[in-house]
């Protein structure tokens, strides 16, 4: 009858109705990662930590800036730590 046609309306409000849930959770809960390609003390370096510094105040969240001289060191930008 009527209440058939709707039944997959009712059916998504009751599945959104758990996904308040999922969506009060914190994030990120570790320090936000920054990672540059400049060498330390650079002109690209300061400028990427006053802009996290900025961030970090906006965001309500530490974040740790880490630089690697140039491209030549992928390995250490993919490591999950």
């Amino acid at each position: 009858m009527v209440f058939e046609k709707y039944r997959w309306l009712a059916a998504a409000l009751l599945l959104a109705s758990f996904a308040g849930g999922v969506a009060a959770q914190g994030y990120p809960t570790r320090p936000i990662r920054v990672l540059h390609g400049f060498a330390a003390g650079g002109q690209g370096d300061t400028i990427a930590r006053i802009l996290a510094q900025e961030m970090s105040k906006s965001l309500g969240q530490p974040m740790v800036v880490e630089g690697g001289a140039g491209i030549g060191c992928p390995s250490r930008f993919r490591s999950s730590r």
